[in-house]
């Protein structure tokens, strides 16, 4: 019998160990109960959607994503559906087949598909899934973790879509385009390939973006591409030559950037052919720098004297030469009297013969072809001496000896006759002159055949010139100058007037003849005496001398008259001299210390072949006709025949001829009696400046600017020289002013104002006798009224004021601030001009001050 101690023991062992297995089973659920809760906490906070399904892919649960993404509000309408359902039907098979394989594939990872939204529309979504198993490892359903990649699908395919419109643009534009990695091209476009003259493959095949560059430029290009990939410089544009596949040389223009493709830096960019571009502005430089060469080359033969002409003319053969490249140049002349031709000047290149000694009076019929050409003013050119017409057969063999391989011949045409022709060979090998430099070219012709024409005519001058000095040798044996001014008398014009014509139309040269009167000559001897106006003849002789051109001729015809033999003038440029002379004459002041007078000439101009003259003797029998034309009369004055014309009177008929004799006697007499007056008025006036030393020059320089004035605003000649004679004779009241008064530094007192007030009346009684000169009584009365109504002697206001006295009235403010006349300290013209503007408005007229600015200013 067993004892009962040990049953109990046993019994209480297996008790404990019945309760630490219920502990232990207790911990276990407990443990899953906690991994459960954390597993369905994961399942339903996560942002994916997540589905369970039974193996026939059934939903038993989805998570809120899962909701979500379908469009449903809850989870219970999607329990029970099948998933298949919710899937575009295009991938439904496909999807049912990966279902029927999940078993044997274990899982689905990343697959695309193309789900169902709630409302019907559809979005790609990316699935991963797997097959639960029980604790046994059999599968009892499927989890499905679905991401929806619409965004990323639409970048993807935006991304696409940018690719191959950058490739269909690449593929398809006009301009180079490339990627170079590791010093190779790893793309290129068809017009980058077709530009070098290779294909796509060929240049992708390996080769160097230096294998399309020039030698000289591949330091440059490699440099480029360093600095990029370096990071030296984030992109560059720069030129370079580049060599196609045949060796042509082409110039480029590349623009590129450094980008990171794949994470490797690589050079992007495009590539222009701008061989064109720079062939054009290669030219227009060429032709901008031939133009200056040739500029440069009519300066230095205007300034060429003819003994240098013939080095002159050589230099500008190598200088032009040189810029076509040449090897040789030269001039042939053509002599069609003799009908032969001559080389006259010649250039070659260090190596290259010389023809000129051969090329000596050559027959033109020995070279019918050329010659015929060039007189038909054609230029010439080949590039290949095979090019050469079968015509052409005598100008070949001539040319193989010299042994020319290209050739441009230009003719040289002078006055519509062709002279000749200058010639460019190229002797060392053949050489393509594009049509830019055969114009230029044909410039060249036009300067050498001015230049030659030139040179001839110096000839022709020299011998003249020779001719000319041999006849002044006999003429000075006949006294041929004036004993009293030392100019040549009319003998001697006889015959040089001429000589000047038979040379004007020996060479279809203009020339003119200027007749000179010194108006009112005969006072200056009455009230000075003759031995004063002999002075005053010699001083104007010198004066007209020293005006004229060194090849004019000056002659003293006789008592107030000259002659002046203006070679080359046409009529327009002997009037620009004949004012030229009036206005010296005008300004200067003749006589000696004691006495000063001032002269006006009047002058007559007669110029062949405007005036048809048709025998040298015409030239002084015109112009004594245009000197002395019928009509009102004035002093210094400037006519030419046109003005005769205008002037022509209709002749009377009948018993009526005696009477318009009789009335144009006493018009002259008339004439002449008042222009003795208005010398001695003129005179007269002159006095005032010696009552008042300081003002010397005042009634000149208000002259100066009355008339400058007046010309701007368009007066008539007429009424210039009206404000002339007005601002001549405006002080001549002063004469009744007493001399203390005139001469007073301090200012005056108002009774002293008051008698100075009374000279512009003082000069009209003076004035009023002369009869010619009432029109210039108003300017005088009123010179000193002012814009604003302020002035004397009448208070006249604006236009009131005759417009010739406001001329004098600002002419003689601006004139006596510049002078300083008693009481007032001389200013600048500067500044004399700022206190005319200062006063425009109130005591000037605004328009004339503006006339005053612009004589002032120039």
């Amino acid at each position: 019998m067993t004892p009962k101690k040990n049953t109990t023991s046993k019994s209480s062992r297996k008790v404990k160990s019945h309760k630490k297995l219920a502990i232990a089973r207790s911990h276990s659920q407990e443990a899953l109960f906690e991994s459960m809760e954390i597993y369905q906490t994961l399942f339903e906070i996560s942002p994916d959607s997540m589905t369970i399904t039974d193996l026939k892919g059934n939903i038993l649960t989805v998570n809120e994503s899962s909701v979500r993404l379908h469009g449903y509000d809850y989870p219970e309408e999607l329990i029970g559906k099948n998933v298949l359902s919710m899937v575009h039907p295009r991938d439904r098979e496909r999807f049912a087949g990966m279902m029927e394989k999940m078993e044997e594939l274990g899982a689905i990872r990343n697959l695309e598909l193309s789900l169902l939204h709630r409302k019907g529309s559809s979005f790609m979504a990316e699935i991963n899934g797997s097959i639960i198993r029980d604790h046994t490892g059999r599968p009892r359903g499927l989890i499905g973790i679905i991401r929806d990649i619409s965004e990323r699908k639409q970048a993807e395919q935006a991304i696409r879509e940018s690719e191959n419109r950058y490739r269909v643009l690449s593929e398809g534009a006009l301009s180079g385009v490339y990627i170079i990695q590791n010093n190779s091209f790893v793309y290129v476009n068809p017009a980058l390939a077709g530009m070098f003259g290779y294909s796509t493959d060929e240049l992708k095949g390996g080769m160097s973006p230096l294998d399309l560059t020039f030698p000289p430029d591949r330091a440059r290009v490699s440099r480029n591409i360093r600095k990029r990939l370096r990071g030296v410089a984030d992109s560059l544009q720069y030129a370079f030559r580049g060599l196609r596949k045949d060796g042509e040389v082409i110039f480029c223009e590349s623009l590129g950037r450094k980008v990171v493709i794949n994470g490797k830096p690589v050079i992007m960019g495009t590539l222009l052919d701008v061989t064109e571009w720079h062939l054009a502005e290669t030219r227009v430089i060429q032709r901008s720098d031939f133009e200056k060469l040739i500029a440069s080359l009519s300066t230095r033969f205007i300034n060429l004297p003819p003994e240098e002409m013939d080095r002159g003319i050589q230099n500008a053969l190598r200088l032009i030469g040189e810029f076509a490249q040449a090897d040789r140049s030269y001039i042939f002349i053509f002599n069609d009297k003799a009908r032969t031709m001559s080389n006259t000047h010649e250039w070659c290149v260090r190596g290259v013969t010389s023809h000129i000694k051969q090329s000596q009076d050559l027959r033109q019929q020995d070279f019918p072809w050329i010659v015929k050409k060039i007189k038909a003013r054609e230029s010439i050119y080949f590039s290949d001496l095979r090019d050469l017409p079968k015509t052409a057969r005598a100008e070949k063999a001539e040319f193989e000896r010299q042994e020319i391989d290209s050739l441009i011949n230009v003719p040289m045409i002078c006055l519509g006759r062709v002279i000749g022709f200058i010639g460019f060979d190229s002797v060392k090998k053949q050489r393509q002159w594009n049509e830019e430099i055969r114009t230029i070219m044909r410039i060249a012709g036009d300067l050498f055949s001015s230049v030659i024409e030139r040179r001839r005519m110096d000839n022709d001058i020299c011998v003249l010139h020779r001719e000319l000095m041999k006849t002044n040798m006999k003429l000075k044996q006949l006294a041929l100058r004036d004993s009293q001014t030392g100019l040549f008398n009319f003998r001697y014009f006889e015959q040089a007037v001429e000589m000047e014509f038979i040379r004007a139309r020996r060479q279809a040269d203009p020339l003119s003849v200027m007749m000179l009167d010194i108006d009112r000559f005969k006072s200056v001897n009455d009230r000075y005496g003759l031995k004063f106006g002999d002075l005053i003849l010699k001083q104007l002789a010198e004066l007209i001398d020293r005006e004229v051109r060194k090849y004019d001729t000056v002659v003293r015809s006789g008592g107030e008259e000259f002659l002046i033999i203006t070679p080359g003038l046409n009529r327009s440029l002997a009037l620009d001299l004949g004012r030229r002379l009036l206005e010296a004459v005008r300004a200067y002041d003749f006589g000696d210390r004691d006495e000063g007078i001032n002269l006006t000439l009047s002058c007559a101009v007669v110029s062949y072949p405007e005036d048809g003259i048709n025998h040298s003797g015409d030239f002084v029998r015109l112009a004594e006709r245009v000197l002395s034309r019928p009509g009102k009369q004035t002093n210094g004055r400037l006519c030419s025949l046109p003005d005769l014309q205008k002037s022509k009177p209709v002749r009377p008929a009948g018993n009526e001829a005696d009477a318009v004799f009789l009335r144009k006697k006493l018009e002259k007499l008339t004439r002449q009696a008042n222009q003795d007056l208005a010398e001695a008025v003129f005179t007269f006036a002159k006095a005032i400046e010696k009552k008042i030393p300081s003002c010397a020059k005042h009634l000149e320089k208000t002259v100066y600017y009355a008339t400058g004035i007046a010309q701007k605003i368009g007066m008539t000649g007429e009424e210039v020289e009206r404000v002339r004679q007005a601002a001549l004779l405006h002080d001549l009241g002063k004469i009744g002013i007493s001399d203390r008064i005139l001469n007073k530094q301090n200012s005056l007192t108002e009774a002293e104002y008051e008698e100075v007030k009374k000279h512009p009346q003082l000069g009209v009684d003076i004035l009023k006798p002369v009869y010619f000169l009432q029109g210039v009584l108003p300017l005088i009365l009123h010179h000193h009224e002012r814009w604003d109504g302020e002035g004397y002697p009448f208070g006249l206001e604006g236009e009131e004021i005759p417009i010739g006295a406001r001329v004098i009235t600002i002419a003689d403010a601006f004139e006596a601030l510049t002078s300083g006349c008693p009481g007032r300290q001389s200013l600048s013209p500067a500044a004399a001009l700022e206190k005319i503007q200062e006063a425009s408005g109130r005591q000037f007229d605004p328009a004339l001050v503006q006339k005053l600015e612009e004589i002032v200013k120039t």
